[in-house]
């Protein structure tokens, strides 16, 4: 298939400068000053919405945040606003606690969404934020908002319900709270009675399932609780929730989900060298497409280690790497610093992220790589019980620091040998911009472009690892 074709089918421009975020219908790049306002179809699976993952890594701290970016700059500017309160507070922890921080243990800062559809133009997002500075156990911090694109406001309990039935719900969270054994033993009582008076304090979320009330750590239970998430079942709230909103909810959506598939191997020529290409965090709904078109140019297999959440929102550019051949590799759902995590929250960050890149790619990621390099005996045990490669690098691009694309060519060429794994990431236009020089140069050097499971079977590596690749 013609990547060029297919690109201009997915995503046609009217003016193309330079871009490398989504924000109120402007792509605004990094990588130049410029910034073009397009036209683009719709790829994101939720209309209307697109989400954004940024992450950083520095001597102290490692942060990933995923943002949900409408049209509307007024329901960004909420959203955002919440958004930075978190990464203030982690910051301010950061310079207090930064006696005991260090590269081995750095504080972590990540910021992931779940989206849930209640009808065309209303969307409950809940944002979770997840704190460690050196603490025993990190942080956490939810916050719904339930937006309407049309209307561009975040809607308040109100507008869902019908009028005077908060009182009712009320005692449904409560009901359900005291006949959950392992919850009520450290509810304190009367502070939840406190809380539940006051119904334009919930902080609640919607989706075809239920209604949940969620609750910080310590607010209404004893710290060993953690948050508490309560879901009243769509069934039992129908009678107090707003008709529109019960309609929407009621819909039956059917998932088409695509045909399996497995990547291709790359029929090698044994008087060439071989390398393997990898891409990390996407897919990204510009960034990815473009790579893809360049891959396909040069009749190169490589290996996308994608994010959940990234995958769910951008299903169809996740089924095109996929049905071109590529290979794609589990990088969790959220871009979390594992070695934060205790082994339960650890098997959830991959579980799900394999759930939702299987259906939006329909291939099944073979390989895994953990966020920013970052692994412990928890980690690795539990892919060993899967049978799952993890796979690190030999060749670190730096394309997520340096932003440019003739930077990026120098350094992968200062150090690439035969053998070696690339860390690249398909969410920069710059590397986007660098891909066909580095391919031509290295084409020209007698390489060969591989996928990571062809290259670990070439090097009659196997287990879990971790690989590297080969280094000079």
């Amino acid at each position: 298939m013609n990547r060029r074709l297919l690109g201009i089918s997915v995503i046609m421009f009217l003016l193309i400068v330079s871009f490398s975020l989504f924000a109120n219908g402007e792509w605004a790049d990094n990588d130049s000053k410029a910034v073009v306002k397009i036209e683009e179809k719709e790829l994101s699976a939720f209309s209307g919405l697109n989400l954004e993952t940024k992450t950083k890594e520095g001597e102290l701290f490692t942060s990933s945040i995923s943002t949900p970016i409408t049209k509307s700059d007024a329901l960004n500017s909420q959203i955002n606003a919440w958004i930075q309160k978190q990464q203030n507070e982690f910051m301010k922890e950061v310079k207090i606690n930064e006696a005991f921080i260090n590269k081995d243990k750095r504080a972590h800062l990540n910021i992931n969404i779940d989206t849930a559809k209640v009808n065309d133009h209303i969307y409950s997002l809940t944002l979770e934020s997840y704190q460690y500075t050196g603490r025993a156990s990190g942080k956490k911090e939810i916050q719904p908002f339930t937006i309407n694109l049309e209307t561009e406001k975040v809607l308040a309990l109100q507008h869902v319900v019908k009028d005077n039935t908060e009182k009712k719900i009320a005692s449904l969270v409560k009901k359900e709270i005291l006949a959950d054994n392992n919850l009520v033993m450290y509810v304190f009582e009367d502070i939840l009675n406190e809380v539940l008076k006051e119904p334009s304090e919930w902080k609640w979320s919607l989706n075809k399932d239920g209604f949940t009330l969620h609750f910080d750590e310590s607010e209404i239970a004893a710290g060993a609780a953690g948050s508490v998430n309560i879901e009243i079942p769509i069934e039992k709230m129908a009678p107090y929730l707003d008709e529109e909103i019960l309609e929407g909810l009621k819909e039956k959506t059917v998932d088409e989900l695509p045909e399996e598939v497995t990547p291709d191997n790359v029929d090698l020529d044994p008087d060439k060298k071989v390398v393997a290409l990898t891409f990390d965090d996407g897919p990204h709904p510009k960034v990815t497409p473009e790579i893809l078109s360049t891959l396909d140019e040069f009749d190169a297999k490589a290996t996308f280690f994608m994010l959940g959440n990234q995958a769910e929102y951008y299903p169809s550019v996740a089924q095109e790497v996929a049905q071109e051949g590529h290979e794609i590799g589990n990088h969790t759902t959220s871009h979390m610093n594992l070695t934060n995590l205790n082994k339960e929250e650890i098997i959830k960050e991959i579980q799900t992220s394999n759930q939702l890149i299987k259906k939006a790619s329909g291939q099944t990621p073979s390989v895994f790589r953990p966020p920013y390099g970052a692994f412990n005996e928890d980690v690795k045990e539990y892919i060993k019980e899967k049978n799952t490669p993890l796979v690190l690098w030999s060749v670190d691009s730096l394309d997520w620091q340096s932003r440019n694309a003739n930077d990026v060519n120098k350094k992968v060429k200062e150090e690439i040998v035969s053998g070696s794994i690339i860390l690249l990431h398909d969410i920069h236009p710059s590397t986007a911009e660098a891909l066909p020089k580095l391919l031509e140069s290295l084409e020209r050097e007698g390489y060969q472009f591989i996928t990571i499971s062809q290259l670990l079977s070439l090097q009659g590596q196997s287990g879990v690892g971790p690989h590297y690749g080969k280094t000079k």
